[in-house]
């Protein structure tokens, strides 16, 4: 099959440091090239692929100073996709609505996955195009915008054999993601002021504001500690080690990679039940839900050692692995196709 993968050009394929799509896309490029796919990865000139890469800018958007709008290179991106659709058998979109758009200019299936929640501006796009075709990557991502046209819910998936598993834990607790209302970083350093434990957090600073008044106040460099934006192996060096992480969000989270990550680590998780979270931890198996209170996530620390490591490794092992993940991916491309 000839797929056309379009990426969002914020970052380069894989991200260096922080990203989530970025590095599920790098994913399913790397399974769909093993598997004998011909793969054209649209992307930045930095990015990495075993596919065939098209570059369209140097660097992304937001490796300039400050966050820049890419909208006039994914402009250009897709009318370079839609001059060369011809070749193609499926265009796999991430760039939401805009998407419409690369739609609109040929007439091969174009799908696109959800990687960040929907809203009603949005929808009215998501529903004009006939050969343009969604993928939520959770069922709770369709609460409220369930008449959307869905090819299929397909989870997010990760290489779980580049995951180091660790069967014994340090004494710390772990904050992984941005720093920024929804993620929670200030209800992870509440929980770990009020039972006396260790947390080191690792994010990127995406709301100055968020971090100068809840965030930086409490760094003390010995129990709450910042330990900057980090690259995949100082990640994994922390997720393996950590007693928990703790992601108690405070949103609709449309996946949560860190689950997973830290699950193929061994690690349990404590969660708020918000978004995708409990499609993601079955509770007491691979980590706790709280019931959306610190108290309960004190409570669920207290139980997290009767968690089973072993466990969560087989959980994202059964669940969330890229082997799953392209299975059900290609499920849609050859219905879409045939």
């Amino acid at each position: 099959m000839k797929i056309a993968m379009v990426t969002p050009l914020a970052i380069k394929v894989p991200p260096d440091k922080y990203g989530g799509s970025e590095f599920v896309i790098y994913y399913l490029t790397e399974e769909l090239v093993r598997r004998g796919h011909q793969v054209d990865l649209y992307s930045t000139a930095d990015s990495e692929t075993s596919g065939n890469l098209i570059p369209i800018i140097e660097k992304g958007s937001w490796s300039k100073t400050g966050k820049t709008s890419s909208l006039p290179d994914q402009l250009r991106m897709m009318y370079k996709i839609a001059k060369n659709s011809a070749k193609y058998d499926l265009i796999h979109d991430h760039l939401g609505p805009l998407g419409t758009l690369l739609a609109k200019l040929t007439n091969k299936p174009v799908i696109s996955t959800l990687h960040v929640p929907t809203n009603p501006e949005k929808t009215v796009l998501y529903q004009s195009v006939e050969n343009f075709h969604l993928i939520s990557i959770s069922n709770n991502q369709r609460v409220g915008f369930e008449a959307l046209n869905y090819a299929a819910t397909v989870y997010n998936g990760i290489p779980v054999d580049d995951y180091d598993f660790n069967d014994k834990s340090e004494d710390y607790l772990f904050f992984l993601g941005r720093f920024d209302a929804v993620k929670g970083a200030k209800e992870a350093i509440d929980l770990a002021k009020r039972t006396n434990h260790r947390l080191l957090l690792a994010a990127r600073i995406e709301d100055e504001k968020y971090y100068e008044e809840f965030v930086k106040p409490e760094i003390d460099g010995e129990q709450i500690v910042y330990v900057g934006e980090v690259g995949f192996d100082e990640k994994l060096k922390l997720l393996k080690g950590a007693k928990a992480l703790v992601s108690l969000i405070n949103w609709e989270e449309p996946f949560g990679l860190v689950v997973p990550e830290a699950n193929a680590c061994g690690t349990p998780v404590i969660v708020n039940p918000r978004g995708a979270f409990p499609e993601l931890v079955k509770d007491g198996v691979n980590g706790f839900l709280t019931d959306n209170s610190i108290e309960g996530a004190e409570e669920a620390l207290k139980k997290i050692e009767t968690i089973s490591r072993k466990d969560c490794r087989k959980f994202v092992e059964d669940n969330f692995s890229v082997k799953r993940m392209v299975d059900d991916y290609l499920k849609v491309y050859e219905k879409l196709v045939n």
